[in-house]
């Protein structure tokens, strides 16, 4: 990953908006290359912006996120600080149709890959944070995964013993778990939670459990993942 030293604006063309919400914006853009890339853009606060690019800087890891490349600077579209991305061609959400609409078998490899970049994530002493379908994007042909959007990760720091969640969203925050500070594995705990909702979507199981998951079934709804996924990650853990 590298930043524009310069400040500069750097020489891109919009193609379009792939993407926007609370935060702001991602468009698509293209260079003189011909080589497509995304900019992330805030609405009002860079700070979020920078705190997503430190991260990113930080992980530097191909198998976890989306952003191969990674630069800082402005474009001549607007001129105003962005996050600039390799784009992810064939790249949708968990829960988009053509995932969910895989083979069982298939939506395991792919649910087996993101558990793998997530426990690799946690591992570089990062938790997301905001984990959701819609930041988890896969590829179904290639049966590939990429985590995104680290605006409300956070990094573990050894004179820190307790923290709290930047962003959340919160259908995927478990109700069991709430309060205003954590210790660095509950966030982990935080993250696995999110996911196994998101697991839940993809294999079409949320119908099991229609008040959600809580104290009384989450032992159930790990037997029922572990079983599909063939491992044995707590993803369900209340407090």
């Amino acid at each position: 990953m590298e930043e524009n030293p310069t400040g500069k604006k750097l020489p891109f063309r919009r193609i379009n908006t792939v993407g926007k919400g609370g935060f702001g914006k991602v468009s698509l853009f293209d260079n003189h290359a011909g080589e497509k890339l995304v900019i992330k853009n805030a609405w009002k606060n860079d700070k979020d912006l920078e705190h997503q690019y430190a991260i990113l800087k930080y992980l530097k890891h191909r198998n976890i996120c989306s952003n191969y490349l990674c630069v800082k600077g402005k474009t001549k579209h607007d001129g105003r600080f962005g996050i600039i991305m390799n784009y992810l061609q064939d790249y949708t959400p968990l829960l988009d149709t053509k995932l969910r609409h895989l083979p069982v078998r298939e939506k395991i490899i792919v649910a087996n890959d993101i558990l793998r970049k997530l426990v690799l994530l946690h591992q570089n002493h990062v938790v997301h944070g905001d984990i959701k379908p819609s930041n988890l994007l896969a590829n179904p042909y290639l049966l590939q995964a990429r985590i995104i959007d680290f605006g409300g990760a956070v990094r573990f720091r050894d004179d820190k013993k307790s923290y709290r969640p930047r962003q959340y969203t919160r259908t995927y925050f478990p109700s069991c778990r709430k309060k205003k500070e954590y210790t660095w594995e509950e966030m982990c705990d935080n993250d696995l939670w999110a996911l196994g909702l998101s697991f839940l979507q993809l294999f079409h199981m949320t119908h099991r459990f229609p008040e959600g998951i809580n104290d009384r079934n989450a032992s159930r709804a790990n037997r029922l993942l572990r079983r599909k996924l063939k491992t044995n990650v707590t993803f369900f853990r209340c407090l």
